[in-house]
């Protein structure tokens, strides 16, 4: 009843303040209550005049100072009661005594008295109009059940059951629940989410979902790509899309540019294997004449060259393939094992940041890759940009 009391009188609606505050007083009489009523009778008397209102405002202050003797608001009782006095007639005899100070009881109105500290609320009486934004809603009732309505952008209605008692004032207040704001991210199919610090989701492309409105800190990251962060400002009820696509690390694409160089190593270690193959070839067949007995001295060089030549090709083609495997592990390695940078959420809004965080400001790209095979060995490049 009194914090009813006190919204209606900052309100300047102090005839119900008086009312809010008078049924505290029948209710728990403490001493502030009593300057509370004071201070209300003594507005309304300025607003209307009414000698009746003066009078009631002279008695609780004096009720108040009989009872307060130092501190709380005695100093501000004893200046209101100067000005209030001046103005009230005097005693029908010099020296008599001023007559007992009473408080009148609670001023008999039937009264919803309806309120909400949800920004921007509108309340609604019985299907009614509804109010201003903001406002407090005042209403003389007949005794029994009535409908509240309440209304916010950005918050869910709600709808309330109210009893109002005959001949007494019946505050009624109710906070509206927010909406929550849906936050959509477009970035990588697998990316996962953080809001403020806090794991949310694993979202595809297009994700979204929904969080408490206001200023949060969003973090995507997926394995082998960069980190981004952004900042945002969520509204209740509505959709806010953030662009937080993710690059590719210069590890993941430096295993790209190893796979691929042993993908390489890999084919030409084929070539030579096959190379090897066809060497094999013309020494068995050399082989098969001198079974024959039509072999000539030539065809024994050709026989020891040949099979020279196969030796060097299968050394080849088995370093060659040796070294893909070795590049094959180390770019699958390099490709499997590069977990996502970890940012973690700023403590202030100073250190938020105004722009995407990225790491690895740098990209490398594989411009060219060979090999060069004879029968002298085998020669291998690769030209990166970095």
């Amino acid at each position: 009843m009194f914090e009813a009391g006190g919204k209606a009188y900052d309100r300047a609606q102090y005839d119900v303040a008086l009312q809010a505050f008078q049924q505290a007083y029948e209710l728990v009489p403490k001493d502030g209550l009593l300057f509370s009523i004071a201070q209300s009778h003594r507005r309304l008397h300025t607003i209307n005049g009414d000698v009746r209102h003066r009078d009631q405002a002279i008695a609780a202050y004096r009720l108040y100072l009989d009872r307060v003797k130092t501190g709380g608001r005695v100093s501000e009782a004893v200046k209101a009661l100067e000005e209030l006095s001046a103005g009230a007639p005097a005693p029908a005899a010099a020296g008599a005594d001023p007559p007992p100070p009473t408080v009148l009881p609670a001023e008999k109105k039937t009264r919803l008295y309806v309120s909400s500290s949800t920004p921007g609320v509108q309340i609604s009486i019985d299907g009614g109009p509804l109010s201003e934004p903001n406002a407090t809603v005042t209403k003389e009732v007949t005794a029994g059940n009535h409908k509240l309505r309440f209304t916010a952008p950005g918050y869910l209605d709600k709808n309330v059951d109210a009893d109002a008692l005959k001949d007494e004032l019946v505050p009624v207040s109710q906070d509206l629940v927010e909406k929550p704001a849906l936050l959509a991210v477009e970035t990588n199919s697998g990316a996962e989410i953080s809001v403020d610090g806090r794991f949310v989701a694993e979202v595809g492309a297009g994700g979204s979902f929904a969080l408490p409105s206001g200023k949060r800190f969003i973090v995507a990251s997926l394995s082998g790509h960069q980190t981004r962060s952004q900042t945002v400002e969520l509204e209740p009820g509505k959709t806010s899309k953030l662009p937080l696509e993710l690059s590719t690390t210069v590890q993941r694409d430096v295993s790209f540019a190893v796979l691929g160089v042993s993908g390489a190593a890999l084919i030409a270690s084929g070539v030579l294997t096959g190379i090897a193959f066809a060497k094999q070839g013309e020494a068995e067949d050399i082989l098969e004449q001198q079974g024959a007995g039509n072999i000539l001295d030539e065809d024994i060089t050709t026989y020891e060259k040949a099979s020279k030549q196969r030796d060097a090709f299968a050394i080849a083609a088995g370093s060659v393939g040796a070294g893909a495997g070795v590049l094959a592990i180390v770019g699958l390695g390099m490709l499997l094992i590069d977990p996502p940078e970890r940012i973690t959420a700023p403590t202030s809004d100073s250190e938020r940041p105004d722009a995407p965080i990225t790491k690895d400001p740098f990209r490398v790209e594989l411009e060219a890759a060979g090999l060069g095979v004879d029968a002298q060995g085998v020669s291998a490049f690769a030209r990166l940009r970095f």
